[in-house]
């Protein structure tokens, strides 16, 4: 009967013991996950500033290159007009392919 016993509270000792190991490995996942989605939402916070700031400046870049055109046209593609329009056609190509790539 003691030997009975005793390999029963082993038994119960141990399936306590893995309750308690499969426990902790679930709310360390868990934590984990959470973890790394309040980091994604930090990194989209951020991403999210920097656009809300650089967005309405979009708009400027338009109007310049629509003032420094008739320039550009009138003084050749060398000239200092004609390669700062053609930067903020750049800048501006860049931003939309970003946002479409994001």
């Amino acid at each position: 009967i003691t030997s009975e016993y005793t390999i029963t509270k082993n038994k119960i000792q141990m399936k306590n013991f893995l309750m308690l190991l499969f426990s902790a490995s679930f709310f360390m996942l868990t934590s984990c996950k959470e973890d790394k989605k309040a980091q994604e939402t930090s990194k989209m916070e951020h991403v999210m500033k920097i656009h809300d700031e650089v967005m309405p400046k979009m708009g400027t870049l338009s109007k310049l290159v629509g003032q420094l055109k008739p320039l550009a046209d009138s003084l050749g593609p060398e000239s200092i007009e004609a390669k700062t329009m053609k930067d903020l056609q750049n800048a501006n190509k860049d931003m939309m392919d970003w946002m479409q790539s994001f």
